[in-house]
């Protein structure tokens, strides 16, 4: 059969070994195509969690992973996953099914205009001849090959129209190749010894240096010295050598002009984005004379607003350099003060700060996290101490809660490590199609921080401002997990107090999964300690 020859053309050969596949009959043939070429095979039903769980193990393996759907609305729920690929740069294969374009506006059935349905958020797309030709499916595939090889990593979308009968038995049998699966470009560490030596940085200025968000084509910025004045985002699986400066930036927005001499003269930074509210605006607000961002492409976020240049990434070479100590120890003698203010805040009541703080210096290592988007990632950016080891994972391209869970679930799929989620309830509710899998993960742990709503809208000053508009911000609620998890056949716990949450953490955190453990908290409660660690500066 033509369809299948063409098929086997396009799939044999793509830099990929793991394929999320949802139900459909327009992708039948892609589907047998799949199962026939030695793919690893996940089904999923809803294609929007499909998608978040193929960018977890994308994420997780630093390697593409395909999707594939039917025709019609199934591929425009893969397009929040889509989006967060796009800006965080991980690579997903998105293989829609299509009908053949005469069909399209007709009134038939599950034929909408799908070519381009992903342009303002792909890297590269193809659509496939109607008109069978194996070596145009071919063509297509050294092309999607030869992009993963230069480009920018991201999602990439090849539309296959489709048309019928594509149920006729074949005589002739897919033949699988032995594929290769090209490994992809790796993160590279850099020493800031290398950096200074190769720009020739003064040693007399102050220089900060950043690790934003992680991606995998970008470099990390290693300290080569206990002086260097080096931050890293929550999300960027880098070290810090100050101790919880998020917290302590964030803190000081209110009196920014006391913190005016950590401006630096030249700033180094590398990633992409941060969850770092206080470092975003202490920047703009007193800019580095120099900032220095380090790629090897110039489509590059200026979330600073500075005097940006987007370098190439230095050579090995290194030269004895200097550094300006005194820079640093003004830096650990400021931000020591924030060490003082979290041990005096009230960590005794059952409130979520509390507990966050508590799961961090529970976490078993090694162990992998996932955060979800809200107060979740907020909580353990602002509690993360000096030189924290555990990788931290959040979606953060876009930083939506849409597919946190789903993601989470992907990448226990792909690693052998526990694999913790801290997310709150709205995220969790929203997500809850991630538990539909044949056969979930054993080593995935859920921590959900359940307040009865989207509590974060009542720590911002905004809407706070307009009361009638809030509950629809907030969406109070009093549901709970227990009933989810009997459906989805996870192991529940619960814990309301101290002590429930003491009983239940060691069963939790020894107990192969899936096991998910539900704390309610009091969302006044939460309110009111948050409030009053962000007054800490001031008393």
């Amino acid at each position: 059969m033509a369809l299948d020859r063409c098929l086997t053309a396009l799939l044999n050969g793509l830099p990929a070994q793991h394929v999320f596949l949802s139900p459909g009959s327009r992708n039948a043939a892609l589907i047998r195509n799949f199962i026939s070429s030695n793919y690893h095979c996940y089904s999923a039903v809803d294609e929007r969690s499909a998608a978040f769980k193929a960018l977890g193990i994308a994420r997780a393996l630093g390697e593409a992973v395909v999707l594939n759907c039917t025709s019609g609305t199934a591929a425009l729920n893969y397009y929040p996953a889509i989006a967060e690929a796009f800006y965080s740069r991980i690579p997903l294969i998105v293989i829609t099914a299509d009908r053949p374009s005469k069909d399209i506006d007709q009134w038939d059935g599950k034929a909408i205009r799908q070519q381009g349905d992903f342009d303002q958020q792909i890297r590269k797309s193809w659509n496939c001849p109607e008109i069978l030709n194996e070596s145009a499916f071919k063509t297509i595939c050294n092309e999607v090959n030869a992009y993963f090889e230069t480009g920018i990593l991201g999602p990439v979308h090849i539309n296959v129209p489709i048309a019928e009968p594509f149920y006729e038995p074949s005589s002739e049998s897919v033949q699988a190749e032995i594929r290769k699966v090209k490994t992809l470009p790796k993160r590279k560490s850099i020493s800031t010894a290398q950096i200074r030596s190769h720009f020739q940085i003064d040693p007399n200025k102050k220089v900060l240096f950043f690790n934003g968000h992680a991606a995998l084509q970008e470099p990390i910025i290693e300290a080569s010295n206990d002086s260097e004045v080096l931050l890293s985002d929550v999300g960027s699986r880098g070290k810090d050598s100050i101790e919880y400066w998020d917290a302590f930036l964030f803190l000081n927005l209110k009196n920014i002009e006391k913190i005016r001499d950590l401006k630096p003269d030249v700033l180094i930074s590398a990633g992409t984005g941060t969850v770092s509210k206080g470092l975003k605006l202490f920047l703009r607000k007193y800019p580095p004379t120099k900032h220095i961002h380090l790629s090897n492409f110039k489509e590059v976020g200026n979330m600073f607003r500075s005097n940006m240049e987007v370098r190439a990434l230095p050579s090995d070479e290194v030269e004895e350099v200097e550094v300006h100590k005194q820079y640093f120890s003004l830096c650990t003698d400021k931000a020591a003060s924030i060490k003082q203010k979290f041990q005096d805040l009230n960590w005794t009541d059952f409130h979520e700060f509390a507990l966050v703080k508590e799961i961090m210096d529970r976490l078993p290592w090694p162990s992998v996290v996932h955060l979800g988007n809200s107060m979740p990632v907020r909580y353990v950016s602002y509690l993360k101490k000096k030189n924290t080891a555990y990788p931290f994972y959040a979606n953060r391209g876009t930083s939506g809660i849409d597919g946190s869970l789903s993601a989470a679930v992907g990448h226990a799929m792909a690693v052998e490590e526990d694999v913790y989620v801290i997310i709150g309830d709205q995220s969790f509710f929203y997500d809850i199609n991630a538990l539909w899998q044949d056969q979930l993960p054993l080593n995935l742990k859920i921590i959900v921080l359940n307040n009865g709503g989207g509590q974060i809208f009542n720590y911002l000053q905004g809407p706070a401002r307009f009361k009638e508009a809030l509950k629809f911000q907030t969406t109070e609620h009093s549901r709970e997990a227990s009933r989810i998890c009997d459906h989805f056949g996870i192991e529940y716990f619960c814990a309301r107090n101290f002590e429930e949450f003491e009983q239940n953490w060691t069963v939790f955190a020894n107990n192969l999964g899936p096991i998910l453990l539900e704390i309610k908290t009091n969302p006044d409660l939460n309110l009111r300690e948050y409030q009053a660690f962000k007054n800490a500066i001031d008393e």
